[in-house]
């Protein structure tokens, strides 16, 4: 995994009619580990898409659009490459913007977010859902966590920042101000009781290495049975249709006790062996739980075909979550080796319920 400087602010004092954006202090500065292999669930479940919805072929392309131009190899600083730093201004908004909300995630683990939990793009809300407002900001997307449900915020730019700690800076302000509008909204609602909590990302990114500021002002909120699982539901809409695409590149097999469709491509970012590294992405409608995988994860064996163990080596690059599982390799897995790599998957997934990732641990 790459890594990234972050800066913790907690908020001293709430938002008032004089400090709309309310008095944040700096009280730590930490490292995050950025894994590349989150990057396709914020694709398929986070980004907004107001023509017709995601397929596996969309979230790969935009995924290895994001790993070609990055360097996010374990042990680096995550970073612009040289690509990226070539690219028309059209372009670097687009990858900045992406990538801002791929750094996100990793603020979501800080609360108890893993890829087993719920993650949804907040305008993807049902209209009956506590945490849906009709008008103004709201947060780019809810995570479930382990005490409850939050709001992030997620900004990316291609500049090394400010100089200094001090912040907020004014570009952050009305961002903040926003989500505390946000919060006060949705605790109108009588099934939520007190203003939901939520946090603010905001990546300053560069060709040496990137900086995150990180607003965290509370702890999440708690939701009735029901309106989480329409949230659930909703999810699981967006992973039958990721696997819908009726082209002959997208792989067809039995896995998991499922029903699986596989996509793999070329990263074109050699893997240092002259060879390019290969994407992989595999989704699923069935909700994949973490007792299941718990369940799995003892029991695990390959079936007949196994993957290479070239294949295998490369499974610390790897991720599986409730509808999605994907991996970086540096070889094509072959159609016959799919379901053994999953089921390998799961038995490297050593505990999938503990409720924190690694920035949890640097909090």
């Amino acid at each position: 995994m790459a890594f990234a400087a972050a800066r913790t602010y907690q908020c001293i004092s709430p938002s008032s009619p004089t400090v709309p954006a309310g008095v944040w202090s700096h009280v730590a500065d930490k490292t995050w580990q950025v894994r590349p292999t989150w990057w396709p669930f914020v694709s398929a479940f986070v980004v907004r898409r107001p023509y017709a919805p995601p397929t596996l072929l969309t979230v790969a392309a935009e995924t290895a659009l994001l790993l070609e131009n990055t360097n996010w190899r374990p042990g680096v600083a995550l970073s612009w490459s040289g690509v990226a730093m070539s690219s028309p201004s059209h372009m670097s908004r687009f990858l900045t913007e992406s990538l801002g909300l791929c750094i996100a995630i990793e603020s979501a683990s800080v609360y108890g977010w893993d890829p087993l939990r719920a993650i949804l793009d907040a305008d993807r809300l049902s209209k009956t859902s506590p945490l849906y407002v009709a008008s103004g900001s709201r947060p780019d997307f809810i995570v479930q966590t382990s005490s409850g449900w939050h709001g992030i915020e997620a900004r990316g730019r291609g500049s090394g920042g400010p100089v200094g700690s001090r912040r907020p800076v004014a570009v952050q302000k009305s961002k903040l101000e926003g989500m505390h509008n946000w919060s006060v909204k949705v605790a109108t609602d009588s099934r939520v009781g007190a203003p939901p909590s939520w946090s603010m990302s905001w990546a300053w990114i560069t060709d040496v290495g990137t900086s995150i500021d990180h607003f965290d002002p509370g702890e999440p909120v708690e939701l009735t049975a029901h309106d989480e699982q329409a949230i659930w539901r909703e999810m699981s809409v967006t992973a039958s249709t990721l696997g819908e695409v009726d082209d002959p590149r997208v792989r067809r097999v039995r896995a998991l006790d499922r029903a699986v469709s596989v996509f793999s491509r070329p990263i074109q970012q050699s893997s240092g062996n002259g060879r390019p590294t290969w994407l992989t992405v595999a989704t699923w409608s069935e909700r994949m739980r973490a007792r299941e995988l718990r369940e799995r994860s003892r029991s695990a064996h390959a079936p007949d075909g196994s993957a290479p163990q070239e294949l295998l080596d490369d499974l610390g690059q790897a991720t599986i979550g409730a509808f999605m599982a994907t991996a970086i390799t540096d070889q094509p897995p072959l159609k016959n080796e799919l379901a053994a790599l999953l089921e390998l998957l799961v038995a490297r997934n050593t505990d999938p319920d503990n409720g924190l990732g690694p920035t949890d641990q640097l909090r």
